[in-house]
């Protein structure tokens, strides 16, 4: 009988052990099967097209025959892509790196705003889809910690993806165009400035430790001040399908030591009062407010000592 019962023991033992890895093994693979250590699996280099979705609004961008990217506009047309703002969409899109599993329960979904209410994101290289991921709610743990919900499309599971801001990622159209109509890096180097008007012309020059104006002494603060507002020139107001009828009617040129000068002009228009171009963007801009910071008279800039 006592041998009897240490066979019994020993086989109950074997059962007991032989589940309690069956268990732990079915659990892990199961939770492998659901949880997701990466979400974001593309190659750049093979992306031909990019749809960006959210309520209301889809952003569109696609490789032309030349390898170039444009995104469409609302006019029916399309524009150059920023090729530095198509890396960084690339680049924030791999950085989502899932953190922790908040929810299975597809009733949480408008909670996390990973449903309808989300951005959407669509990646394809050629025709095959190669990602489709919903980002939803922003939240903060603390003012240095961050993250947001992400859901890929057609699966229940919503991710927590630490550091990561809902808003890095640009939705809008005209985010993704060229918006410079000018950069100087270094200040120091502009030389001369020529304001050419149809109502007169003046010149800013550089001199030892300070600024002329037709060979007559420069106000430096009114001087610095818009040397600021030229060392980094922008606007989002784009004016597509813009055609002007005459030539600028003012134009601001910059001589720059050791670089190609820079040019902007101002054409007059009864709609838009003033719509801007450089000659490093062949895009139009109808941005008056941008205007009154360039486009100075004479008696804004001559010193009153």
């Amino acid at each position: 009988m006592k041998k009897v019962s240490t066979v019994h023991l020993i086989v109950i033992l074997i059962v007991l052990i032989g589940g309690y890895f069956l268990i732990k093994t079915v659990g892990n693979r199961n939770r492998s099967d659901s949880f997701r250590s990466v979400l974001v699996e593309i190659d750049t280099a093979k992306v031909t097209r990019v749809n960006i979705t959210k309520p209301a609004e889809t952003t569109e961008m696609s490789k032309n025959d030349s390898g170039q990217w444009q995104v469409a506009l609302a006019n029916g047309g399309v524009a150059p892509v920023d090729p530095s703002k198509i890396e960084g969409t690339f680049a924030t899109l791999l950085s989502i790196e899932p953190s922790r599993l908040a929810t299975r329960k597809v009733e949480k979904w408008s909670e996390y705003q990973v449903d309808s209410t989300g951005t959407n994101v669509k990646v394809y290289e050629g025709d095959d889809l190669t990602l489709d991921l919903i980002i939803g709610r922003f939240g903060t743990k603390s003012q240095r910690e961050f993250f947001t919900y992400v859901r890929i499309a057609g699966e229940d599971e919503v991710y927590t993806a630490d550091n990561f801001m809902s808003f890095s990622l640009q939705t809008d159209a005209n985010g993704y165009r060229n918006q410079q109509l000018a950069r100087i890096n270094s200040l120091d180097s502009i030389t001369q400035i020529n304001f050419n008007y149809n109502d007169g012309d003046f010149t800013l020059t550089k001199a030892t430790n300070r600024w002329l104006i037709d060979g007559a002494e420069a106000d430096s603060t009114s001087v610095a001040g818009l040397l600021q507002n030229l060392s980094f020139v922008s606007s989002a107001k784009f004016l597509d399908g813009y055609d002007p009828a005459n030539l600028p009617q003012k134009s601001v040129n910059l001589s720059i030591a050791g670089r190609e000068n820079v040019s902007i002009s101002a054409y007059a228009d009864e709609i838009h009062e003033w719509v801007l171009s450089s000659a490093s963007n062949p895009e139009y801009f109808a941005d008056t407010a941008l205007y009154s910071k360039i486009f100075k008279m004479k008696s804004d800039l001559v010193s009153n000592n």
